[in-house]
């Protein structure tokens, strides 16, 4: 087996300790416990992503243009409803440089956060005609957001992932 910055062991007995049958379709808090648990016995830090907030520490250009924000007025504002034009335009770049897509700046929607963009592209991409109304989702993924069809009453399926490890 390869050898890892913390033993299988020690997940695998935080996994047991918690009765989670299947890691591959735990949640996040079930995901969270282990880590936590994992750490604890081992000294060792996990960077968390489960949240898409890893702890670690900002950018200081980040820190500096947000002062500088703050310091320009920027609180007095309330955001422009169509976003801005520069982030737009700068996630079209993204986009098409990483998977290859040319989506007009128009197309980019300025959100607070993953869980309104997801309301928000659920309930565009669940209205474009009558025989596409169902979201598929690649599991395992986020629970919150099969919530979320349920409140807007959108069916949804699952398409369930699951990898074989190698050993050597």
């Amino acid at each position: 087996m390869k050898e890892t910055p913390i033993p299988a062991t020690v997940v695998d007995e935080a996994i047991e300790e918690l009765g989670i049958k299947d890691f591959g379709r735990a949640t996040i808090r079930e995901i969270v416990a282990v880590a936590q648990k994992s750490e604890q016995r081992s000294g060792q830090e996990f960077i968390k992503m489960e949240m898409g907030v890893p702890g670690l520490p900002p950018s200081k250009y980040g820190v500096e243009a947000q002062i500088s924000a703050l310091e320009n007025g920027i609180a007095r504002l309330y955001p422009d409803i169509n976003g801005i034009p520069q982030l737009k335009q700068e996630a079209s770049r993204f986009i098409k440089a990483y998977i290859g897509i040319d989506l007009a700046p128009e197309g980019c929607v300025p959100v607070c956060g993953s869980m309104q963009g997801t309301f928000a592209s659920f309930l565009t991409a669940s209205q474009t005609g009558k025989t596409k109304n169902t979201i598929l989702f690649i599991d395992p993924g986020f629970p919150v957001q099969k919530q979320q069809c349920v409140v807007m009453g959108t069916p949804f399926e699952s398409l369930t992932c699951t990898t074989t490890a190698a050993t050597s």
